[in-house]
Parts: C-alpha cells; sequence; structure tokens
C-alpha cells in the first residue's frame, strides 16, 4: 500500500485493467472537487508483490544502501522503480491542511508593520488559496 499526490502516483497506475481505468477516471474527479473545495489531496494506492520481485526489490535496495553518494540515491531509485509501477488505485482522500499556530498573528503583525505579503498554499492549482 502507498500514498502520495495525485500528480505523481498517477504516472505509476496499471492503465492496462479495464476495472482501474473506470476508478482512475472517477478518481480524479474526485480529487479536483476536493482541491476546488481547498483541500490538500492524496491517492492511495496498492500492489501485490510476489516472492521474485521483492527478492529482485531487496538486491537492488541493498545495492543501493551500499553505495556512496551520488550513486546511492540512484540505485535506491532503481529499487523503488521496480515496485513503484502498475499499481491499483483505491481511491482518494481530501483533507484540510489547516495554518501552523501562530501563523495568522505573524501574518497580521506583518501587515500592520506595513509589509506586503503575497501566500500562496496548495500543491496544484484547484488547491492554491491566494
Amino acid at each position: 500500500y502507498e500514498k502520495g499526490a495525485d500528480s505523481v502516483i498517477a504516472k505509476l497506475l496499471d492503465t492496462q485493467n479495464d476495472d482501474n481505468l473506470k476508478r482512475i477516471e472517477s478518481t480524479k474527479q474526485d480529487s479536483t472537487n476536493f482541491s476546488i473545495q481547498g483541500l490538500r489531496t492524496l491517492f492511495v494506492v496498492m500492489r501485490v508483490i510476489d516472492d521474485k520481485l521483492m527478492a529482485q526489490f531487496m538486491e537492488q535496495y541493498d545495492r543501493g544502501m551500499n553505495c556512496l553518494a551520488p550513486e546511492r540515491e540512484e540505485q535506491i531509485e532503481r529499487a523503488f522503480s521496480l515496485i513503484e509501477r502498475d499499481l491499483t488505485l483505491l481511491g482518494c482522500s481530501g483533507i484540510e491542511d489547516k495554518l501552523q499556530e501562530g501563523v495568522t498573528t505573524a501574518i497580521t503583525n506583518l501587515r500592520l508593520a506595513g509589509i506586503k505579503i503575497w501566500m500562496i498554499t496548495g500543491d496544484k492549482p484547484e488547491t492554491a488559496i491566494n
């Protein structure tokens, strides 16, 4: 099981399965609707990994962990690319991502000091709130 930004996860989905394709389309619409409401969205996916693939992953991952930088990161990414593909989409979550405590006060004080502020939040245009 895995979760991640829809823009990243969408590239890793199994698009050969008709049921998954239908779920992808409806979930993308749900994600857009959540985003329009200002919610932070994540896709939830899964993939069954057999013993053979897991052994290949572990071999590549161990190889990466034993490398020195900068090859280390590349080797680890290569390991994850073995299993992070042909994922089955399970659904999408939309959560409110509130400002941390004290941010509102800090912004108010900056404005009172005559400092102009532009603050844009969100990881995609639909969730960006000016």
